[in-house]
């Protein structure tokens, strides 16, 4: 489960949202540009914030407890 998911576009605002026992708490992908995560609790999920072929975005005083991946908080790929 993916608490939150944006396919492409630009501007988004992901903000103040808690997600526990997922598989991630964001993931930014396909194109996903100048987004913002920010304020977000993640528990028990295998990662935080996942962005995937996503360009710009900003990430700040987002919480994590007990991720799954060792270092789960932000993962960034291709």
């Amino acid at each position: 489960m993916r608490a939150v998911d944006v396919d492409g576009g630009s501007d988004a605002r992901i903000t103040g949202n808690v997600a526990s026992d997922g598989d991630s708490g964001c993931v930014l992908q396909d194109g996903a540009s100048n987004a913002e995560v920010s304020g977000n609790y993640w528990e028990r999920c295998r990662i935080g914030l996942l962005a995937w072929n996503a360009g710009e975005f900003r990430e700040r005083s987002n919480a994590t407890t007990d991720l799954g991946e060792p270092d789960g908080r932000l993962v960034t790929g291709p």
